[in-house]
């Protein structure tokens, strides 16, 4: 889980709107100097499309921070159902640490958001928001130990208030945390197999009373053939896992084994099937065995495109995971559809940079061949422009219950010159599995819960040191019991960003929040917001 090609969330930021925190335009700056190197010089990017191989650098960068903003909004806390105006003062900290060593790849940023409402003064709140992840390397090319956590602003239901910023007085929000460790050994046995044995430990925790804690203990290990590249191949691979709940909820057991033959028709084109069983308790009180069997391919007709597709016979029906990638100079376009459990909230199964660093960390795999000098290219790119690398499409929803989760998701990323543009679209359901964790759960309320949603972003450079950008989001949130569960949430974003020296960085927008909704007060909201942020 290196630096380059994962994804980023830095500070949490509002869904639909740039970061007002990371915000840094101008031309492409140079990383903070690492400690006891000195500031490290600004790389030379080639044109869009040109092969390149920029020197790496390897070392520890800290960047503290700090930001201040404000809030003019004309409806504060649209829960009540009286509009009503006020000013919101907040005062962020925060750090951002990168480590990129030899036997250390990590990175780490944190915020702590303090709010002050003018109006609201019993309403002022502390936020935090956390985004790590890493891994090290323990014993050298044997013993690795992966790390992550995440702690957000979470939508405890998804068929209450909405809010497209975490300004908002909003009761359906709640501060969650997820950690996760995992050591793990990996090597070669005798030069004719590779194999992996690793423990996962990973806690889940928030202040609501609609979900459990949840904790989860998983073992799992991989044998398969050294010779990915030969006519043919195989694979091994075991797992136990034990998910135990707060509040009094049954632990769940899982259990499974799977064998997987793969056959390569030519270089381009795979094709393998796989065999197995699992053993669990998600959907009874006692431990049903299911038979697994799966088939599907892998076609890469160019370095350029991947396409992969995978169907597998579950104890819920059929499992799938499909996979599209392609990518030009100026262009990436990614699709995935994926079907599979989800014991813990979607939110937290995904710790990286960000899906938009993602796809312009793939599009520009031709320009600059080093993976972190590129990821860190794409930091600098987004910041300049005012684009959240994180930003969602569908912001999920609070659960501690087990279920079967489709998540389809279409990505695509044009950059010009002095111009990117990002379009996404998203779509989920969630269908609960067995009885409730020991909470009183949304799965309560409804069994099938189908959210999908759409985002466009676009940023302009207008000058080397002035940019603007331009989000325009909706979401949309179902229920399969009755036709009054569902709402929309619409969102405009505007802002202009500026540096105003080589370290601090400032931004004007304004927005504009629609949400429409039968179960919860509907509401408009326009705000005027401002920030300035220091670097240090």
């Amino acid at each position: 889980m290196g630096l380059g090609g994962t994804a980023q969330a830095q500070a949490q930021t509002d869904a639909g709107q740039p970061a007002t925190a990371v915000t840094t335009p101008g031309p492409i700056p140079a990383p903070a100097g690492r400690a006891g190197t000195g500031p490290a010089a600004q790389p030379t990017i080639p044109p869009l499309g040109q092969e390149t191989t920029v020197p790496p650098r390897h070392g520890l960068s800290i960047v503290p921070r700090i930001t201040v903003a404000e809030t003019l909004t004309d409806n504060v806390a649209p829960s009540s159902g009286v509009k009503r105006s006020d000013q919101i003062t907040e005062i962020a900290p925060g750090i951002r640490i990168d480590s990129d060593g030899a036997r250390l790849k990590a990175h780490l940023d944190y915020q702590l958001r303090q709010l002050f409402y003018a109006q609201e003064s019993g309403r002022q709140n502390t936020q935090n928001h956390l985004n790590a992840f890493g891994t090290l390397e323990a014993v050298d090319k044997w013993l690795y130990v992966d790390a992550s956590g995440v702690v957000a602003q979470q939508e405890i239901s998804p068929f209450r208030l909405q809010s497209a910023s975490n300004t908002t007085i909003n009761p359906n929000r709640v501060e969650t945390s997820s950690f996760r460790v995992s050591p793990y050994a990996r090597g070669r046995l005798s030069g004719t197999a590779d194999y992996e044995l690793r423990y996962d430990r990973s806690a889940t925790r928030s202040s609501s009373a609609f979900a459990a804690d949840v904790d989860t203990d998983e073992w799992r290990g991989i044998l398969k053939s050294t010779t990915p590249l030969s006519v043919m191949d195989w694979r091994l691979d075991a797992s136990h896992r034990n998910t135990d709940y707060s509040g009094g909820g049954r632990s769940n057991v899982d259990d499974h084994w799977r064998a997987q033959l793969g056959y390569r028709l030519d270089p381009e084109f795979r094709v393998s099937a796989s065999a197995g069983q699992e053993d669990n308790n998600y959907g009874s009180a006692t431990k049903e065995s299911h038979g697994l069997y799966g088939y599907g391919f892998d076609w890469l007709p160019s370095d350029r495109t991947r396409v992969s597709a995978f169907r597998e016979t579950r104890f819920f029906g059929h499992g799938h995971n499909v996979s599209v990638d392609h990518r030009t100079p100026l262009t990436a376009l990614r699709f995935t559809d994926v079907q599979d459990v989800a014991v813990l909230p979607s939110r937290f199964t995904a710790v990286g940079l960000g899906s938009i660093h993602d796809l312009l960390f793939t599009q520009l795999t031709s320009s600059i061949a080093d993976p972190v000098e590129r990821s860190r290219y794409v930091d600098s790119l987004l910041q300049q422009l005012g684009i959240a690398p994180n930003a969602v499409v569908t912001r999920g929803f609070l659960t501690s219950r087990v279920s079967v989760q489709r998540r389809q998701e279409l990505a695509y990323s044009l950059q010009g010159r002095r111009d990117v543009l990002t379009l996404s679209a998203a779509r989920t359901e969630h269908k609960a599995v067995g009885p409730d964790a020991g909470a009183n759960d949304i799965f309560t309320v409804s069994g099938n819960i189908r959210q999908r949603g759409v985002a466009a972003n676009f940023a302009h450079r207008l000058t080397p040191l002035s940019s603007l950008g331009l989000v325009v989001s909706q979401q949309h949130s179902s229920g399969s019991t009755s036709a009054d569960l569902g709402n929309r949430l619409r969102s405009f974003h505007v802002s202009f960003s500026t540096r105003l020296g080589p370290q601090t960085t400032a931004s004007l927008g304004a927005r504009r929040v629609l949400f429409d909704s039968r179960t919860a007060p509907s509401y408009m909201e326009s705000a005027l917001l401002a920030s300035l942020t220091a670097f240090f």
